[in-house]
């Protein structure tokens, strides 16, 4: 099977899994938003920034490893799936002792037992992190895509009756710790790989050389990403970072669903173009035009729909995430493009070029968001949109230099779904100001489907050849995805 129907058919699964997950995730956490209140949304979150910064030393970057080396044999993936879980471990127990004077330091006492219970997370991630590489590399996302979904079937199952029975935080802590358990358990019984004993020296090695470089990375981008978190918990309080999370959770959940898909895909196909730059160039603006077909229009009507879309879905008491949504809905059509940025670096083996960048991104981020917090949740997002947009010709600057890349040419190839977008917010605009007085479900569905309809006929007007492509594509998921599910 050649590179392309590979890739297609993986877009098809990965689809299915992140929209099929985050929708069932969604659904939910809009179940959960109407029973636990924004300081419990909020606890968790700042619980959540520590364990992922923990994370990054369990991985230690080798998962990605795995998937970008060309030559890839038994001894590795022992040795990166042993090292896995023996650092998770070391981790999990070092957490749980520490949790008391880090809860301290940030001024909320609630925070350590939640971060002892969640430290268990750490241990459960050392056995799944290898197999989830190996199936990502060998583009086997049907897979990926069953683990996805029993793991949040299994963490609704165990979070909406602990909040129903008015536990509180805890039904969030348990719905963290039953995904991880079911994901573990059905990628063991999925994947066809299990780890034998050939640890290697040698393999830790030649994995540490390219995992350090993404741990580097990793820990400044999660710095730099997730400094609006710490900062919002530590001075403005749980019940501020409660509506600023439920605000970004939408938004990040949107960009998964749309722009993650491909992006996933993008890494290991990268990986395989790496030594042919000019297959490597065509496949990256295929991608990144193609995903702004889909993410500009839906992030734009985000933002114009969001005083509708928020309080209908997740209860009114979260209106004050609403214009934190608005702000971040113009992060999210920037970082459908810059995705791929890191991709393509990691795909050609470039990950100090990345480490680079992101220090630069860090050191700016918390800037802003230092600045930003001084005028509560909303100047912290609107701080964090204009760094981002400050900070985005630094990575065009690493594609340009690796790939030979035309900027005319890349910026072109959004004329045509910015132009429609603007059509799409204009229609979808002009029906809900003019039904006001209707039924909100009403309102949200007839401005939707408006904004939809201008959208596809002007960009079937102004853009005919790049329409084509894009029922191309369509078509080419929905086969790859039968193909894949009847064999």
């Amino acid at each position: 099977m050649g590179l392309r129907k590979q890739a297609t058919r993986g877009v098809a699964w990965s689809a299915l899994e992140r929209w099929g997950s985050q929708l069932l995730s969604l659904a939910i956490f809009a179940l959960l938003s109407r029973q636990l209140s924004p300081e419990a949304f909020g606890l968790v979150a700042l619980a959540g920034v520590v364990i992922e910064v923990v994370y990054l030393f369990v991985d230690q970057g080798f998962s990605e490893a795995v998937v970008q080396r060309a030559q890839l044999d038994a001894e590795y993936l022992d040795t990166a799936f042993w090292t896995g879980l023996a650092t998770g471990a070391l981790l999990a127990g070092a957490l749980a002792l520490s949790a008391g004077p880090i809860a301290g330091v940030m001024g909320e006492p609630a925070l350590a037992p939640v971060l002892r219970w969640l430290s268990l997370g750490l241990l459960i991630s050392g056995l799944s992190s290898t197999q989830r590489a190996l199936l990502q590399r060998k583009l086997a996302f049907r897979q990926l895509a069953a683990r996805s979904f029993v793991a949040q079937i299994g963490a609704g199952a165990v979070a909406i009756p602990l909040a129903l029975g008015g536990y509180g935080v805890w039904a969030l802590v348990g719905q963290t710790l039953a995904e991880a358990v079911c994901g573990v358990i059905t990628l063991w019984s999925v994947s066809g790989w299990q780890p034998g004993i050939a640890v290697r020296w040698r393999c830790f090695r030649e994995l540490w050389l390219f995992g350090s470089n993404v741990v580097g990375f990793k820990l400044l981008n999660l710095i730099s990403q997730r400094s609006d978190r710490l900062l919002i918990g530590s001075l403005l309080g749980s019940a501020a970072l409660g509506y600023y999370t439920v605000a970004f959770r939408i938004f990040h959940a949107l960009g998964k669903l749309l722009t993650s898909v491909m992006n996933r895909v993008a890494f290991p196909v990268f990986s395989r173009l790496q030594d042919d730059p000019e297959r490597l160039r065509r496949a990256f603006y295929e991608a990144t035009q193609l995903t702004s077909l889909v993410t500009f229009p839906a992030f734009l009507g985000l933002a114009v729909l969001a005083p509708d879309v928020l309080p209908f879905l997740f209860g009114s008491q979260w209106t004050a995430s609403v214009p934190v949504m608005q702000v971040l809905a113009f992060v999210g059509i920037l970082q459908s493009l810059t995705h791929f940025n890191g991709s393509l670096l990691r795909g050609a083996g470039k990950p100090s070029w990345r480490l680079g960048i992101a220090s630069v991104q860090a050191g700016v981020n918390v800037g802003a968001v230092v600045v930003g917090v001084r005028y509560g949740i909303t100047g912290v997002a609107l701080a964090v949109t204009l760094a981002s947009f400050a900070l985005y010709p630094l990575g065009f600057w690493a594609v340009r230099k690796l790939t030979g890349i035309e900027p005319l040419r890349y910026a072109r190839q959004f004329v045509a779904p910015l132009f429609a977008s603007a059509f799409c917010v204009a229609a979808a605009l002009a029906v809900r100001n003019a039904g006001m007085a209707w039924p909100v479900p009403l309102r949200i569905g007839l401005a939707s489907a408006a904004g939809a309809l201008a959208y596809t006929l002007v960009l079937r007007l102004a853009a005919p050849a790049l329409w084509q492509r894009a029922q191309g594509l369509l078509l080419g998921l929905l086969q790859g995805g039968r193909a894949r599910s009847s064999s």
